[in-house]
């Protein structure tokens, strides 16, 4: 459960990631970037307290 979870969210952020890229380079890449890491801490949190 947790992998598909976390499968659909990386995906998800991948499609964000190439829409970005096709807007500019560097900054969306950052943002991108930076709100996949929010994503993967949180995932990390829900799964340690579950």
């Amino acid at each position: 459960m947790v992998i598909v979870v976390f499968t659909f969210l990386f995906n998800r952020q991948w499609l964000i990631y190439s829409r970005a890229v096709d807007v500019s380079y560097n900054i969306p890449f950052i943002s991108s970037f930076f709100m996949f890491a929010v994503m993967f801490f949180a995932m990390m949190v829900v799964v340690f307290f579950i």
